[in-house]
């Protein structure tokens, strides 16, 4: 796949950050949401843009009756699980 360039990577950037905001602002309404990780204490996303996504990870603050996103990353990303010793 051939890098973005020109004009259209910063409009892509924009609208792809608009889209990773407007479901974090769904999560203040339906904090619960995303579905369950393998650490129970989190919660998960993923944000549909262009051919793939981003994922939005999150807890649930009950007692401040908020959310705390932990890691946003794209979909494509290669990524190590926690059973490789990394995170």
């Amino acid at each position: 796949m051939a890098p973005v360039s020109g004009p259209t990577q910063p409009a892509a950037a924009q609208r792809a950050l608009a889209s990773i905001w407007r479901a974090i602002e769904r999560l203040e309404e339906f904090p619960n949401l995303g579905m369950q990780t393998e650490d129970a204490e989190l919660r998960q996303i993923v944000v549909r843009f262009g051919a793939s996504g981003y994922i939005v990870r999150y807890a649930v603050l009950a007692e401040a009756r908020d959310i705390l996103i932990t890691r946003i990353w794209h979909g494509r990303e290669a990524r190590k699980t926690d059973d490789d010793g990394l995170a």
